[in-house]
């Protein structure tokens, strides 16, 4: 643009208007280039901050996971260091324990030491000898021989009894008639002198 407008001056006189126009193109093309330097030196130096800003945003980043990895490895930890914690706490309550024992048995026989330093020396006299007894107080024969005749007796009793209810045998004609509920139509009489067994109807035995 320089080299043409030189060309126009060269073959036009100054106040020609093509002249002027190219100088007023010149001047402002040159204050538009100015001012495209300027902000491409803004830019560079906005670019710069923002690289500047990634790389601290990078770094930061960088720390981060390194603090959520130790953080992991104490939230891993920590069931092993809540064990450790409850044993010690348990240890040190059972020292606490035995000190507060020896505390007390401490004092018990200081208390004891002084009592006998004040009463002094004390004096026992038996007053009646032990005597064995004359019986053994146990095992009682005589009761346990009156328990051992009931308990067979009332044993007895029971044998007894179980055998009459679980005896199904019918020994006369009213027990026939109550365990079959039908009429008696003959019955076996005893056996006479001469060993016969005769079988009788019942009217017939009744007018016997």
């Amino acid at each position: 643009m320089r080299a043409r407008l030189a060309t126009l001056q060269a073959s036009l006189t100054p106040d020609h208007p093509d002249v002027e126009s190219m100088k007023r193109e010149v001047e402002s093309t040159g204050v538009r280039l100015q001012n495209a330097r300027v902000r491409a030196a803004a830019n560079d130096l906005e670019l710069r901050r923002m690289n500047e800003a990634m790389a601290r945003g990078r770094n930061r980043i960088t720390d981060l996971l390194k603090r959520q990895a130790e953080i992991d490895k104490l939230i891993a930890a920590a069931p092993l260091v809540a064990a450790d914690l409850a044993e010690l706490t348990r240890d040190t309550d059972m020292v606490k324990a035995k000190v507060t024992q020896l505390i007390s048995k401490k004092a018990e026989a200081e208390i004891t030491a002084d009592l006998e330093q004040k009463s002094g020396p004390s004096a026992f006299r038996v007053l009646e000898s032990a005597q064995p007894p004359a019986l053994p107080s146990s095992p009682n024969r005589q009761q346990a021989l009156m328990l051992a005749l009931l308990g067979a007796l009332v044993l007895a009793i029971a044998v007894s009894m179980g055998q009459e209810l679980s005896d199904r045998s019918i020994r006369s004609e009213s027990e026939v008639g109550t365990a079959l509920a039908l009429p008696v139509l003959a019955c076996v009489p005893e056996l006479n002198g001469s060993g016969t067994v005769a079988l009788l109807p019942m009217q017939q035995q009744a007018e016997a």
